[in-house]
C-alpha cells in the first residue's frame, strides 16, 4: 500500500472531473491522453487543476504507439511539459495487439518492452500511478494490472487472479490488454 501524497478526497476530486475512471490503492487514475492533458487545461484561462496537488508521490506511465515519422499528432506519446510535473514517467510506445500480426508490423508488446515497464514500477512501487494510452481503455488497463499484481503482495499469479478483487476488468469501461500481464509472466521464466 502507497504512502499516498493526495488525500482520498482530492483523489476523488480527480476521478470525479467527469472521467470515468478507476482507483486502487496503487493507482490514482487510467485515463486516455485527452483526459490527462485536460487535467492541466481544463478550460481556457483557468487555473490548471493538479497545479492544485503535490504530484510529487506521483509516476506516469504514458503510451503511444511506436513513434514513427509519419505519425498523427494524435498518436504521438504526450508531450515533456505535461510528463516533467510528475515526480517519475515512462514513456512507452506499443501496439495495441492481442495477437501476433499477420502483417508483421504491429506486433504484441515485447518482454523487453515489458522489462522497461515492470522495472519503472517496481522502482516507483511506493508511489501513486497515473496510466494513460491514446483511448485509455486497453494498452492502459493492460499496464494498470501489471501494476496491481507488480505492487500487490502476491505469491503468484494463481493468488493474483482468485484474490484479487479486479476492479480494472470488470470496470465498464476497460479491454485490459492482458498480454501485458501474459508477457510480464513469461518474462519471469527466463
Amino acid at each position: 500500500m502507497n504512502n499516498n501524497t493526495l488525500t482520498k478526497a482530492q483523489r476523488r476530486n480527480i476521478n470525479s472531473m467527469g472521467y470515468l475512471s478507476i482507483e486502487t490503492n496503487n493507482i490514482m487514475a487510467i485515463f486516455s491522453k485527452d483526459e490527462l492533458i485536460s487535467m492541466f487545461k481544463i478550460a481556457e484561462g483557468s487555473d490548471r487543476v493538479l497545479d492544485k496537488y503535490d504530484l510529487s508521490n506521483t509516476a506516469l506511465i504514458t503510451i503511444s504507439d511506436p513513434i514513427s515519422n509519419n505519425m498523427d499528432e494524435e498518436r504521438k506519446p504526450v508531450e515533456d511539459e505535461y510528463c516533467n510535473n510528475f515526480s517519475s514517467f515512462l514513456k512507452i510506445g506499443f501496439w495495441d495487439r492481442t495477437s501476433i500480426s499477420d502483417d508483421g508490423l504491429h506486433d504484441i508488446i515485447s518482454i523487453e518492452e515489458v522489462k522497461n515497464i515492470a522495472n519503472f514500477i517496481k522502482d516507483n512501487k511506493e508511489k501513486n500511478f497515473i496510466i494513460n494510452c491514446n483511448a485509455g481503455i486497453s494498452r492502459s488497463a493492460g499496464v494498470g494490472l501489471l501494476v496491481e499484481y507488480i505492487c500487490g503482495d502476491f505469491e503468484d499469479l494463481y493468488h493474483f487472479k482468485t484474490s484479487f478483487d479486479d476492479v480494472i476488468s470488470k470496470h465498464f469501461r476497460y479491454a485490459p490488454n492482458l498480454i501485458v500481464l501474459d508477457q510480464y509472466i513469461k518474462s519471469l521464466e527466463d
